[in-house]
């Protein structure tokens, strides 16, 4: 996938609807609303593919040990599921290049707020290290995950975050963990 053309699966689910024809190195031709549709599209595929990420935190159990089986199956989902892979790497992007997605970056930053939120939430009265509140533990989960995922989407052949992913896990949680 190049910086000039968007998300396969992405493209392909615009395909089957019969309604965004591509043309060229696999940009869909410009028409309006297309950065909606295809925000939209790629919105409904991250739900998709994160639903059984994000769920890894649902359930009983102490929160660091649901936030570790979060980062894990985030860490394997990434190099083994071609949906979230290429979703979170579009979603990684910034609009340069695609001004038909402009319109999303605000509608990005939300989620990110959301994603903040929900983890603070969760973080809170968990078990932090002393001096670490729960926005600095979210912001510290948040920036290893899309790291993480940024080197390696980088550069592929420099790790395996599937096969790396419990030792990631635990090295993201003890710098947070007392």
């Amino acid at each position: 996938m190049g910086d000039d053309e968007p998300a396969p699966v992405v493209g392909r689910r615009h395909q089957r609807g019969g309604r965004l024809p591509r043309h060229g190195r696999g940009r869909l031709p410009p028409f309006p609303g297309q950065g909606r549709a295809y925000l939209a599209t790629s919105s409904e595929l991250w739900a998709e593919a994160a639903a059984p990420v994000w769920g890894a935190l649902d359930g009983d159990g102490p929160v660091m040990e649901r936030m570790r089986r979060f980062l894990v199956t985030f860490f394997t989902a990434l190099e083994r599921d071609a949906t979230l892979r290429e979703v979170f790497a579009l979603s990684m992007r910034s609009a340069e290049g695609f001004p038909e997605l402009e319109s999303g970056l605000g509608d990005k930053q939300i989620v990110m707020e959301g994603w903040k939120r929900g983890l603070m939430e969760l973080l809170d009265g968990a078990g932090l290290r002393d001096g670490v509140p729960a926005e600095t533990a979210a912001l510290a989960i948040i920036t290893s995950v899309n790291g993480t995922a940024a080197t390696w989407l980088a550069c592929p052949g420099l790790f395996s975050p599937a096969d790396q992913a419990e030792a990631l896990a635990d090295a993201i949680l003890y710098g947070i963990t007392s």
